[in-house]
């Protein structure tokens, strides 16, 4: 892997470490986005909600 892959392959790390964290310190840390496009605060919590969800069905916890 380049650099670059690994990079991103770091930080795909820490944000999954970090959703169980409160919304409000990802949104500090992370620039969410979809298609380029930065998701607003409402925006980026419904995508955090979404993710914890189906992150939970998947893993059957």
């Amino acid at each position: 892997m380049d650099g670059k892959t690994n990079k991103k392959n770091e930080n795909l790390d820490q944000f999954l470490q970090m959703l169980p964290l409160n919304d409000q310190k990802i949104i500090e840390k992370f620039k969410l986005t979809i298609d380029g496009k930065p998701l607003s605060k409402k925006e980026s919590v419904q995508f955090l909600r979404f993710l914890r969800k189906e992150l939970k069905e998947v893993t059957n916890q």
